[in-house]
């Protein structure tokens, strides 16, 4: 099985990205960005988990200016792991333990230097701690899947956070039973767990109503159990690169790549994109203009593929 992958500097974020996966693998495919579009100016967060067992700070990420901006978050209780994420200048907390118990309430307020003092908004249908939160594709919507209980317990349901209207709706459950991380891509919603050659993840089209996540089993050529792992891929492809993470049996940290197309499992080694060194990623990625990048969970430096692929920024 062969894979060619190239990735080409362009304006901004926008990168060209060509490649192909053989027939061997039952798909064949080429993707080419379209030209460079204007990048909405929003700041997404560099860790939508808090610390245990506090609820501050939290640190925002600009990818385009290669900084982080430390946040103090202000607001009338006391909550711990509760999920953040920012529509600049608007930070958005989402549930969390409030003396013992998960919370469904939610806050959001105004960024002001390295300050943001929150309000409450409209709450949750379901209390949760540490969900999943994924943005809109348009900026207008903000997704909340899973979490957990007070007993650490994983919870299937999901909603959906209109931001305009400020209204809440809710969406179909969960049919894994855990989720790391989450993107929106092409009115789709893509939840995934750890990745193993027998693995699952689901996807809920969300231009179709009554309608279910549906579960995608994995066929990827790898030995043990891949846990915070990165991911890069692009608005107009369904092919993404997953590259580093730990064994979640054996701890050991991998430096591996893989290309996988999201819309099927199918995937493949990818040797030629290999991370220079073995890297531990945080479990949320972090998506700025029209890219995913992954965050290092040692060290903070972001990894995305540069214009040569042995060349990793």
């Amino acid at each position: 099985m062969t894979t060619s992958l190239k990735f080409e500097r362009c304006v901004g974020l926008v990168i060209k990205c060509n490649l192909r996966l053989n027939k061997d693998m039952g798909a064949c495919c080429e993707r080419t960005s379209q030209e460079p579009q204007s990048i909405v100016k929003v700041k997404m967060p560099l860790h939508v988990r808090y610390q245990v067992y506090h609820s501050n700070p939290v640190f925002l990420l600009d990818v385009r200016e290669k900084s982080s901006i430390k946040i103090q978050v202000v607001r009338s209780e006391e909550v711990r792991e509760s999920a953040a994420i920012a529509i600049f200048p608007v930070l958005y907390l989402f549930g969390g333990v409030l003396q013992d118990k998960v919370t469904n309430k939610a806050w959001k307020g105004n960024i002001n230097g390295s300050k943001a003092e929150l309000v409450e908004m409209k709450e949750m249908k379901t209390g949760r701690a540490n969900p999943v939160l994924v943005l809109g594709e348009d900026f207008d919507a903000i997704f909340i899947i899973g979490g957990y209980d007070e007993k650490n317990a994983f919870i299937r349901q999901c909603e959906k956070y209109e931001v305009e209207s400020d209204q809440w709706s809710q969406l179909p459950s969960l049919r894994q039973r855990s989720v790391l991380s989450a993107i929106a891509l092409n009115q789709k919603l893509y939840a995934f767990d750890s990745i193993q050659n027998t693995g699952n993840y689901s996807i809920l089209d969300l231009s179709k109503t009554n309608t279910d996540w549906r579960l995608i089993t994995i066929s990827i050529p790898m030995e043990g159990k891949l846990h915070s792992y990165g991911l890069s891929m692009q608005n107009d492809s369904t092919i993404a690169l997953i590259f580093g993470g730990r064994d979640a049996e054996t701890k050991k940290i991998s430096a591996q790549a893989y290309v996988m197309d999201i819309e099927t499992g199918s995937a493949a080694r990818a040797e030629d994109c290999d991370l220079p060194v073995s890297v531990d990623f945080c479990d949320r990625w972090v998506k700025c203009g029209l890219k995913w990048f992954s965050v290092s969970r040692t060290d903070g430096k972001i990894y995305s593929p540069s214009s040569s692929i042995d060349n990793w920024v």
